[in-house]
């Protein structure tokens, strides 16, 4: 099996295209040698040499004939020639069929329209012929990114509105343009059968075309952004609903995937009744059933249960998940004969047990989950409708104003941050509390802005780099300051809140330090989130002492002795934030690395209170206690507010308006003002994150008190 495959190319032509071509590629496992992802230009010693390795390395060289060919390109195709490589050329349109070029080619690509420019269907042919000339088997694509291009909506907007290409972006698997909700054809349609009395006012798709702009600040022109198709299906019954013959029966599943969040069962419950309307008035019969434990439900040979409605009605406004939630990474595993393997299975359970229409409750992995799915079932040609409704405790999942279950967890985190501030206040001490954010800091952020000023000294979030260095001048100077003005005397006390993820970049100074006894698993984790191994090879245009200094006060470098390391300077500053930026958790928080930054935290703060001199007096300070707390769980497990009921019914209700219009492959949300149905091509590009620059996050540090920068 063809694994390695070098691309020659003339750079900057036709760039997006071929950045496209290799995305695809990549998704079929093969191992791809790319001049633009390498950390190589001509500015580097021996670059030379590392692209002959590269090639000799390479099964085949895969060659873009394009109308320049530049004196490079024909070396690579040269040494390939001199090292019996295979040879792929593609022949870009306008390339005359008498090029020499073409003598050389095993085989050639070409296109059987001669016309520019080359679209992502060109790209996606390109590479589907280019794995079968490998001898490769071709594996379903499914779309989804190279890690996580957007962070928030805004800044997805804002490259679809712009008519240049982002080359970056397309590389990781962002479409070209933006993607609408698949429907079924008119034909397969037909008048609702419920009374608009009774299911609300109907929008009709085929004369009034109920949509939402995406934005409505007055940067985007709705015109601008109705042109580009930059508009969501607006949410509610629909006129025209697919056609279900009289007596029939319709099969509905229902699964729950990731961590349990209040609001679930009022999910269910709504999807359930609303069901159960549509199927009285169309006179037909409907199970709902439901897969418990998630993707491992599905995928069991355990068969799926039928709801009852006394149960659900029982349940609605209960915590937790009346079917169970599991984790399977497998859906969207790196390794694409493991995500092939793991939904021809899920597809097959689906088909067996009839199931038309598939409800999935989870977060940003369970979103992924369901677009892939839904993608195998079309390549089947199989009629099944995939709807994604986001649940979340981290509020991560794009294109949502929040998850249900979000306002029980700040609100239960609220009262928490209080309990634990009277605690620390009247036993004096230090307390660290750790919240739910894997890879994003809205719980802890919108807790700690909510308990208002004084209950909370420090928030520290995974968006928002930071150090133990400083984080400690801040924490050393919040407490004198609470020492010396305290009434009575003695009574310094403090509180941090912290993200799951929230680990110091300078780590590497304390979890490789004997003396502090890491486990060794906690150490590998936090290793492996911080990815030192950027700064061995860092992108040209840092300075080698920049480098140098970096380095050290990381900790990757332990030459000097961290008392000793000079403060960085705004410029090194800003290449840590870059840095960072790539720092990122896909899916749930390893337990090791969750324990590891709690304990760093604990045991730099001890060890400091008893070495740092300035502590006067310092049998106060010697003897000052920390203690920590992780109420998780007790967050995931509330019951629901009233609002994330009401919030969750609506949700459910509205999923099974959208699936009856005969819509697929959205997610249901509230986006701005309005409920709509969002294309999860789009939901699956990313993980909203807190903006450290935005208006938020500086209204919540301006409560606390703590500085900007942490670094």
């Amino acid at each position: 099996m063809e694994t390695k495959l070098f691309i020659s190319y003339h750079f900057e032509e036709n760039e997006a295209f071929i950045v496209r071509v290799c995305y695809y590629l990549r998704k079929q496992g093969l191992s791809i040698f790319f001049h633009r992802d390498a950390p190589i230009r001509r500015e580097v010693p021996g670059w030379r040499s590392v692209i002959q390795e590269e090639l000799s390395s390479a099964g085949t060289i895969l060659f873009f004939h394009g109308e320049h060919v530049g004196k490079v390109q024909k070396q690579e195709l040269d040494e390939a020639k001199n090292n019996k490589k295979g040879i792929i050329i593609v022949k870009l349109p306008k390339i005359p069929d008498d090029s020499d070029l073409l003598e050389d080619a095993h085989q050639i690509i070409e296109f059987s329209q001669n016309k520019l420019p080359l679209t992502d269907t060109d790209a996606y042919q390109c590479a589907k012929e280019c794995v079968r000339l490998l001898g490769n088997p071709w594996i379903v694509e499914d779309d989804i990114p190279e890690g996580y291009p957007f962070d928030y909506e805004k800044a997805i907007i804002d490259h679809f509105v712009k008519d240049k290409i982002n080359i970056q972006l397309i590389a990781q698997g962002c479409p070209e343009k933006w993607p609408a909700v698949n429907r079924k054809e008119d034909e397969y349609l037909h008048p609702n059968p419920i009374p608009e009395e009774h299911a609300g006012r109907f929008r009709d798709d085929r004369t009034d075309n109920p949509v939402v702009y995406v934005s409505t600040i007055s940067d985007f022109q709705p015109e601008e952004l109705k042109n580009k198709g930059m508009v969501f299906p607006l949410a509610g019954p629909r006129k025209d609903i697919v056609r279900i013959e009289e007596g029939a029966r319709l099969n509905i599943g229902i699964l729950v995937s990731g961590g349990i969040a209040p609001g679930t069962n009022a999910v269910i419950a709504a999807i359930y009744k609303r069901h159960k309307m549509y199927a009285e008035y169309g006179k037909y019969n409907v199970r709902v059933c439901g897969f418990f434990d998630g993707f491992d439900g599905l995928l069991s040979d355990e068969p799926s249960q039928t709801l009852n409605e006394k149960f659900l009605e029982e349940q609605f406004n209960k915590g937790g998940s009346i079917l169970g939630t599991s984790r399977v990474s497998e859906f969207n595993d790196p390794d694409p004969s493991v995500r092939d393997e793991t939904l021809e299975d899920a597809v097959n359970r689906i088909l067996v047990e009839k199931i038309k229409i598939l409800y999935i409750l989870g977060g940003d992995g369970s979103m992924r989950a369901a677009h892939v799915l839904h993608k195998r079932i079309q390549a089947r040609k199989k009629d099944v409708t995939i709807v994604a409704i986001p649940k979340t405790m981290d509020n991560d999942v794009l294109w949502g104003w929040q998850t249900f279950g979000f306002e029980s967890a700040v609100e239960k985190a609220n009262g928490i941050i209080h309990q634990l501030h009277v605690e620390a206040l009247s036993n004096p001490r230090l307390c660290v509390l750790q919240l739910f954010g894997s890879d994003s800091g809205h719980v802890v952020t919108h807790a700690s802005l909510a308990s208002g000023s004084g209950a909370c000294d420090l928030f520290l979030i995974p968006e928002v780099p930071f150090t133990m260095r400083s984080v400690w001048k801040y924490v050393r100077k919040r407490l004198m300051d609470n020492y010396n003005n305290s009434i009575p005397p003695y009574r310094s006390h403090g509180l941090i809140l912290m993200a799951e993820t929230a680990i110091p970049l300078d780590a590497r100074w304390y979890i490789e330090d004997e003396s502090f006894c890491f486990p060794k698993e906690e150490v590998e984790a936090v290793n492996d989130y911080l990815k030192h191994e950027y700064w061995d090879s860092p992108p040209i245009g840092i300075k080698n002492n920049s480098v140098s200094n970096i380095r050290s006060y990381l900790g990757i470098d332990k030459k000097i002795p961290k008392e000793k390391i000079k403060s960085l300077s705004d410029e090194e500053k800003q290449h840590i934030r870059d840095y960072a930026e790539q720092l990122r958790t896909a899916g749930q928080t390893p337990d090791e690395l969750r324990s590891a930054g709690l304990r760093i935290f604990t045991k730099v703060l001890k060890r400091r209170f008893k070495e740092d001199r300035q502590f006067r007096p310092r049998n106060y300070w010697n003897n000052f206690r920390i203690f920590t707390n992780e109420p998780r769980h007790l967050l995931r497990a509330v019951d629901p507010t009233s609002s994330d009921i009401l919030f969750g019914q609506r949700l459910g209700t509205l999923s099974v308006d959208g699936a009856m219009a005969g819509y697929t492959d959205f997610m249901i949300s509230q986006w701005l003002t309005e409920y709509v149905m969002v294309p999860l091509r789009l939901v699956i590009l990313g993980r909203k994150r807190v903006p450290e620059n935005g208006i938020f996050y500086r209204s919540a540090i301006a409560s606390t008190g703590q500085p900007a920068d942490l670094i």
